[in-house]
């Protein structure tokens, strides 16, 4: 069975990059927002069409729109932005709403959450003036939920707030062990950065 591709122009000025600029954060790409959400947008009209996957409930419709986002390209990370920008919820709807997504389908978007824990992962640094603390910049709390319940399962040590925001302590066994969770080589606290 072959497939075909239909390509679709959508006009997106200046002006309209401008302004989906500042719903979203300055760290985000409009023009790959837009993309992402026009790409969406077609997929599902087509579906509709079609008699595919028809969500009985807002809720639902929501959380298929969120997984697709995600499955699309916007990191784990980016999604809290994104998600409360174009549904014009809280940030803290955002979270949850994504929470649910990622626990309704978890097996579907297991890779693009660890993904976001290795980039978290591999930017943590050693501090010297805590007993074997590494710390992580974790902004995304379901990335910190996967860290705390990983420790847990682990029998590790949780990661604990320092106080300055989303920057976590992890102690050198529990970095050490989500590290093999994740298989990336953990940094040894002597090295240079």
């Amino acid at each position: 069975m072959s497939t075909e591709h239909v390509k679709l122009e959508i006009p997106f000025s200046e002006s309209d990059k401008q302004q989906l600029q500042k719903v979203l954060s300055p760290k985000v790409d409009a023009s790959k927002v837009a993309g992402i959400i026009a790409e969406i947008g077609a997929q599902e009209a087509l579906d509709q069409a079609l008699g595919k996957s028809e969500p009985r409930t807002l809720i639902e419709q929501r959380q298929h729109r969120v997984r697709s986002l995600l499955t699309a390209g916007i990191s784990i990370l980016e999604a809290e932005v994104v998600v409360a920008a174009i549904f014009k919820i809280p940030p803290s709807s955002s979270r949850r709403l994504i929470e649910t997504t990622a626990a309704r389908f978890d097996v579907e978007l297991l890779d693009h959450i660890l993904a976001s824990v290795r980039e978290a992962l591999d930017g943590v640094l050693f501090d010297n003036g805590k007993p074997q603390a590494w710390e992580i910049v974790v902004p995304s709390t379901l990335v910190r939920k996967w860290f705390q319940e990983a420790a847990s399962r682990g029998n590790q040590p949780p990661p604990r707030p320092s106080g300055r925001g989303a920057v976590w302590l992890l102690p050198n066994d529990t970095y050490r062990h989500l590290c093999a969770l994740v298989e990336i080589d953990p940094r040894d606290p002597d090295d240079e950065y």
